[in-house]
């Protein structure tokens, strides 16, 4: 099983932020969080990420869902109080057959990321999944 750590990301202006681990999953369902810690804003105010797992009907795989969402926080200017106007917010399950061997599971988790972020430079080249949560559109 894998093992609760922090670790790092790149945000689109290239600078590396840190999640947090928040709590360990706690059994089938229960998630794993993490937040990027900006002590800038309030705990509700920013970027959370759960991950947590369970087996299908025949327990010959695994889901796993993901749940990723980054607030939109601004300061009233009147009351200078922290408040989120909107969330990105990315949900989704992988489904992994326990009997696959893990080059087709390390090859289809790095079709997925490189379908989402292409290239490893601070700046992603276009591609049409990332454009399509981009503009809010599914290519035409």
């Amino acid at each position: 099983m894998p093992q609760m750590a922090d670790f790092n990301v790149i945000n689109y202006a290239g600078t590396t932020k840190s999640f947090t681990s928040i709590s360990p999953a706690g059994g089938d369902r229960v998630p794993a969080r993490w937040r990027i810690e900006d002590t800038a804003v309030p705990a509700n105010c920013r970027v959370t990420l759960e991950v947590s797992s369970r087996w299908n009907g025949k327990r010959d795989a695994r889901h796993c869902d993901m749940k990723l969402v980054v607030p939109w926080v601004v300061v009233d200017s009147t009351t200078s109080s922290y408040k989120v106007l909107g969330n990105v917010l990315f949900s989704g399950t992988l489904v992994r057959p326990m009997n696959l061997p893990d080059s087709v599971v390390d090859d289809a988790l790095r079709f997925l990321c490189d379908a989402m972020y292409k290239g490893k430079s601070a700046t992603p080249t276009s591609v049409p999944p990332m454009d399509a949560f981009r503009a809010g559109y599914a290519p035409v």
